[in-house]
């Protein structure tokens, strides 16, 4: 008995370091975890997570403070005698047109290439009409635009000045230059006008006194007006231009005239 438990023992002895060493030795194979694949249309779906070329936030170009430059073109006087042809030509370097985007809406028009746009706002414009020669203007007894000649020592300064209220509608082109977010951008659409206001105004030198008057007389301009715009630019430097295709003055009341600006933006907000 004693005899088969020493061997028993001794075969434990033996045994031993094998099992420990298969224990010891053992390998684990975790599972890896399987790989996602990035498809076009992930990449697509979660603008959040990949930051694309093309900024997110579109944004057009219409509000701001804008200077511009007035002048008239396809002027017709046919109306008039020869004598009175061209009494509404312009000092164009001092008729200016002031021009304040207080509001601005940007509609994208584009799922996740935000570079194609709607752009609408509210806008006020201030213009400037400075004559050349120094005369004014008033309606006569039948409605009808006539030039007048102030009878004064000198006259310093004569001009019409109106005042619209604008909505436009823009359809906004933006490509990127080198960064998503340096864009040249080229907008083009119609701006709609009302008049809300306008007058004459005169600066004559008499007896050695220098006076200012202003005229609120009813001058028959159209009280609706639209305009087609172009606007282009690149970061701070834009510029624009717009053309009236509805006359000046309503029709049989002044000579044919179709308002033209062009200018620059001084302030973007």
């Amino acid at each position: 008995m004693t005899r088969k438990y020493l061997i028993v023992t001794i075969a434990a002895l033996l045994f031993s370091p094998v099992l420990f060493a298969q224990q010891n030795d053992t390998i684990t194979i975790v599972p890896a975890k399987p790989r996602h694949a990035v498809s076009i249309n992930d990449f697509m779906g979660n603008q959040d997570e990949y930051k694309s070329f093309w900024d997110r936030n579109f944004s057009g170009h219409w509000s701001g403070f804008h200077l511009g430059i007035n002048s008239f073109l396809q002027k017709d006087y046919s109306a008039y005698p020869p004598s009175q042809d061209g009494f509404m030509n312009l000092k164009i370097w001092r008729s200016f047109s002031y021009q304040v985007n207080f509001w601005q809406k940007s509609i994208s028009l584009q799922r996740y290439h935000d570079a194609i746009g709607l752009v609408t706002g509210l806008g006020l414009c201030f213009d400037d009409y400075r004559f050349n020669p120094e005369v004014t203007i008033e309606a006569d007894g039948n409605g009808v635009i006539q030039p007048i000649y102030p009878d004064y020592e000198e006259m310093r300064k004569s001009k019409l000045s109106t005042f619209y209220g604008r909505i436009p509608l823009l359809l906004e082109f933006q490509i990127p230059m080198g960064h998503f977010q340096r864009r040249f951008f080229i907008s083009g659409g119609v701006v709609f006008g009302y008049k809300l206001g306008s007058h004459t105004k005169i600066k004559y030198h008499q007896a050695g006194i220098s006076e200012k008057v202003k005229f609120r007389d009813e001058l028959y301009l159209n009280e609706y007006r639209y305009s087609y715009t172009v606007r282009m630019g690149y970061k701070w430097f834009n510029v624009f231009a717009e053309y009236s295709p509805v006359p000046f003055f309503k029709e049989g009341h002044g000579p044919v005239l179709y308002p033209f600006t062009a200018g620059i933006t001084l302030v973007s907000f």
